[in-house]
């Protein structure tokens, strides 16, 4: 281990995440938003629509979410009740919202009627950028002795790890939810114990986990910018 290991929190299941996001302190909010990855629909989260527009969604709750309205699809005005479409992988259903607050091209709107079942759906969903949320860097190569081997570590109290290396080849290892993922430069992550490459899911998971770290440092951003461009590829080739 290159750090000293810190008390694990008792793993929660997924539908416990938000309340463990709260104790941890990642999310002072009444609800824990997680942010959208630059590749728009990972994960099952949903899309979000107006009068047939699909908007860029910023970050997401089960009680509302932040669009991204450059083109004031929406109009300025604050307080105005709307009907968004949702697409979900099993459908697309209209929601009843309301514009609270605007801030440059963001609108941020409340949820009015998300049903239940769509808000337990939605926290799964969410699960492993809420686990991102709670990442803090434990420190860099240049911060400490000159031996040590990884140019970054990265750590949560749920258990999670990140470990930037200082390989030719071997970009990062990603602990998360339990499973430890090996990071090559231009290749799927491989699962480590002979597991062979990630599913599809579990790359998403990982973008949506990276997306989510505060304070992303410029390592970590151009790993997370080289497996979206891997997604963006294996899509690409589902199209063809």
């Amino acid at each position: 281990m290159f750090w000293r290991k810190k008390k694990s929190v008792v793993e929660s299941p997924a539908n416990d995440l938000l309340s463990l996001a709260a104790r941890l302190g990642v999310e002072r909010r009444l609800q824990v938003r997680v942010r959208y990855p630059n590749q728009a629909h990972v994960c099952k989260l949903p899309e979000v629509g107006f009068n047939g527009h699909k908007f860029h969604v910023q970050d997401i709750s089960i009680g509302g979410c932040c669009l991204l309205d450059p083109q004031l699809i929406l109009g300025p005005a604050i307080g105005v009740e709307i009907k968004l479409d949702m697409t979900w992988t099993t459908g697309t259903e209209k929601i009843d919202g309301r514009i609270v607050s605007r801030a440059d091209e963001r609108r941020h709107i409340q949820f009015l009627n998300l049903g239940e079942k769509r808000q337990e759906l939605l926290k799964r969903f969410m699960a492993y950028g809420v686990r991102g949320l709670s990442m803090r860097c434990n420190g860099t190569s240049a911060e400490s002795a000159p031996n040590l081997m990884a140019a970054e570590l990265w750590s949560s109290l749920q258990g999670d790890s990140i470990i930037v290396e200082r390989d030719m080849h071997r970009l990062a290892q990603i602990q998360v939810a339990g499973e430890l993922f090996l990071l090559f430069k231009e290749a799927w992550p491989v699962r480590s114990g002979g597991l062979g490459t990630c599913s599809k899911i579990e790359l998403e998971q990982l973008i949506l986990f990276l997306t989510n770290v505060p304070k992303l440092s410029d390592p970590l951003k151009a790993i997370l910018a080289g497996l979206e461009d891997l997604l963006f590829s294996s899509e690409l080739g589902e199209k063809k």
